[in-house]
């Protein structure tokens, strides 16, 4: 049998660190190939295809590098809520994620209380669950933290960028 070892924080770090670029990456790629269809139109009778294609390309690479600023501006856009939804489909579409997951880590972080939601805010931020005391028991088996053999645990990276919207979102 093969024996299973225990992935230390850093590593641990460094794979979530990957999976977070990849995503940003993902969008940068979008961006970038509009904006060469876009250049590639501009000397046709088509400008208005390649100006929109253009202004597409920029949007893609300022998201995927100002995600969050990015979508309070669309939000704040007439019809924002619509288009923001547009986005997060878009963004489902470029990174692989489970949505009933993400249902099932909403619902979970809506159903906590003002103190909860304070001490997940803090784990969101410092990734240290000596800061959460006893919440931390409570977030591990809500599922929302790994806990290594090795040292403190924090979000799993498949779950912190939807902790952190839905955080905001509740104004925790």
């Amino acid at each position: 049998m093969s024996e299973v070892r225990a992935v230390s924080p850093r590593i641990y770090q460094r794979i979530s660190d990957y999976i977070i670029r990849m995503a940003k990456r993902a969008k940068i790629a979008i961006g970038i190939t509009l904006l060469i269809a876009g250049l590639a139109v501009i000397g046709r009778p088509t400008l208005w295809i390649g100006t929109a294609m253009l202004l597409l390309a920029v949007f893609f690479v300022y998201w995927a590098m100002e995600q969050r600023a990015t979508e309070a501006f669309v939000e704040s856009l007439p019809m924002g809520r619509h288009l923001k939804n547009m986005l997060v489909y878009i963004e489902a579409a470029l990174v692989a994620r489970d949505p009933d997951y993400a249902q099932h880590i909403r619902s979970t972080v809506v159903g906590y209380d003002a103190e909860l939601r304070t001490a997940l805010r803090t784990l969101y931020r410092t990734r240290n669950t000596n800061l959460v005391g006893q919440h931390e028991q409570r977030f591990k088996a809500d599922g929302l933290i790994e806990y290594p053999k090795d040292g403190p645990g924090w979000i799993k990276p498949e779950a912190r960028d939807i902790v952190g919207r839905t955080l905001d979102e509740i104004g925790a």
